[in-house]
């Protein structure tokens, strides 16, 4: 088999992902591991592709229970595969409907069509994280995620961004 049907089928099977290697007989040069494998197939280590999986149950754990059907196992509190592996951010605006980005998809949290945020929801998230710096940003201790508040000019946080940072599995 040529290394361009190998890198084809492998591209299929992926998604379109490439897989590279380090060419331990080229001074660990960069190269596709379909051409190692095709040339020097004693070399190659054949392992799944990396996924990049994120610790999003704390983000999860700061939403009202109606909010999280789409970002939880059925009933549980355990995140969902496409939660841990594709969710991006999680948006909350007064008087909207709250959504999240799965992948490039935004998707509703609230199976309720009706259910718009209120200010209620959005003090109970902003109470259980602490305070906001000067920057209208919190954190999550220990954590990466980015939660961006949005403040109306008496300074109330009317609106919550939380961004969604991720690490290899």
């Amino acid at each position: 088999m040529t290394a361009s049907m190998a890198r084809a089928e492998f591209a299929i099977k992926y998604n379109g992902k490439r897989s590279i290697c380090f060419d331990i007989e080229n001074e660990y040069a960069i190269a596709s591991s379909e051409l190692i494998e095709v040339f020097h197939p004693e070399s190659a280590m054949k392992n799944e592709p990396l996924k990049s999986k994120c610790e999003v149950k704390d983000l999860i754990d700061l939403l009202p229970a109606d909010l999280t059907h789409e970002l939880v196992q059925e009933g549980t509190d355990i995140p969902t595969y496409m939660a841990e592996y594709a969710l991006i951010d999680i948006n909350l605006d007064v008087g909207r409907r709250a959504c999240c980005r799965i992948r490039n998809e935004r998707i509703f949290l609230s199976h309720v069509v009706h259910h718009l945020v209120t200010k209620q929801e959005i003090d109970n998230i902003v109470s259980k994280l602490g305070r906001f710096e000067s920057d209208n940003r919190a954190e999550l201790e220990q954590k990466i995620h980015r939660i961006s508040g949005m403040c109306n000019r008496p300074g109330d946080v009317i609106s919550l961004s939380m961004r969604v940072k991720i690490g290899p599995a």
